[in-house]
């Protein structure tokens, strides 16, 4: 048995069984929805192989991961210097950014090289 846990929902639990896991451990993308069966079937269809249409990926991680940008973006304070790293999370995290550096916020933004054109794109120094 090969069990994953940490992170997964309807988009990572299909990636996870694509790489061997066995197992799929879920609970913030359960618990943190109003409808568990309908987190749970999402999860057991990503992980049998079905395929995700583009909306229903963005639509789990906005729900999952935006909020936990926003709330690592509100610890964000002038004259930081912000490591804005690759994938999902991070391109919540670099719209969030965006947003409160347009309010004021003054900070360095130290992108990895495959989010280099996203921050340019939000203005972000």
């Amino acid at each position: 048995m090969i069990e994953v846990d940490g992170g997964e929902n309807e988009v990572t639990a299909g990636q996870a069984a694509a790489a061997g896991a066995t197992a799929i451990v879920a609970g913030s993308a359960i618990f943190g929805t109003k409808d568990y069966a309908a987190a749970i079937a999402a999860i057991r269809r990503s992980a049998t192989g079905e395929r995700l249409n583009h909306e229903q990926r963005c639509n789990g991680s906005r729900r999952v991961e935006a909020p936990a940008a926003e709330a690592a973006v509100k610890l964000v304070t002038d004259g930081m210097i912000v490591g804005l790293g690759t994938g999902s999370t991070a391109a919540f995290a670099v719209e969030a950014l965006a947003v409160r550096h347009r309010q004021g916020l003054r900070f360095m933004g130290i992108p990895t090289p495959s989010i280099r054109g996203l921050r340019q794109g939000a203005g972000i120094p």
